[in-house]
């Protein structure tokens, strides 16, 4: 928000800082600075760093695009990423039927976010931040082919 920091110039610095975030540590490191700087970090700017962190994520998944509706996530892969077909099929059973995998046009993870029972309530942001950020740094280790 904007009250939460005044300076215009310092605004941008930290959305820079917060762009660059790459892993848990990083986002560790900006919230510590955030709040010796400013006082408690607002739901907006947490949600800010969720959200960098997760494109950080998406990006070493060989992702081009995330989008979630209601509790359904697709995340959709760079058309010629280099992944270990043969590991997607125990890659999938690690999240009991709630991850598919859709080949064509392009390949597409889907992730069904609802409970067991099939109950479709509506999701905290960090629950949904958590359920992501598992995915894709499972995928990453699992079935993503590092040159």
């Amino acid at each position: 928000p904007s009250s939460y920091i005044q300076s215009e110039f310092t605004k941008l610095e930290m959305y820079k800082r917060i762009a660059l975030i790459e892993s848990e540590e990083d986002i560790l490191n900006v919230r510590d600075e955030l709040i010796d700087r400013f006082s408690d970090v607002p739901d907006e700017t947490e949600n800010l760093i969720n959200v960098s962190y997760i494109k950080s994520l998406a990006h070493k998944a060989n992702m081009t695009n995330l989008t979630q509706k209601g509790n359904i996530v697709k995340m959709v892969m760079f058309e010629k990423a280099q992944v270990d077909v043969m590991a997607i099929p125990e890659f999938l059973k690690k999240f009991y039927g709630k991850l598919k995998f859709i080949p064509r046009p392009y390949p597409m993870f889907e992730y069904d976010m609802n409970e067991k029972n099939g109950v479709n309530a509506k999701l905290g942001e960090q629950v949904v931040f958590e359920k992501i950020k598992q995915v894709l740094n499972s995928m990453f280790e699992e079935i993503i082919i590092k040159s």
